[in-house]
């Protein structure tokens, strides 16, 4: 029986996922949004990678990596307990 990552849990890369909270980002259309863009709950994007330091290096501080396409495509990374599936 394998262990779970508590910061993955089941999410698999192609999951549909929704957002449990709002949440602001600021690497998306920055100047049009210079206090941040918010992202809002039940928002819908798709798992384009799972990062994870046993695995890959990265400096994302969230392994869950998620596509989104509005207002334009981009990528946000999280933890199992802010996306649920979709």
């Amino acid at each position: 029986m394998s262990e779970q990552d508590p910061l993955v849990g089941d999410f698999k890369v192609g999951d549909k996922v929704k957002l449990v909270n709002d949440v602001t980002v600021y690497h998306v259309l920055a100047q049009q949004y210079p206090d941040g863009y918010v992202v809002t709950k039940g928002t819908v994007g798709e798992v384009k990678a799972i990062v994870s330091q046993k695995y890959k290096q990265s400096t994302a501080n969230r392994p869950i990596q998620v596509a989104f396409t509005d207002p334009r495509p981009f990528v946000i990374h999280f933890e199992a307990e802010e996306i649920t599936k979709a």
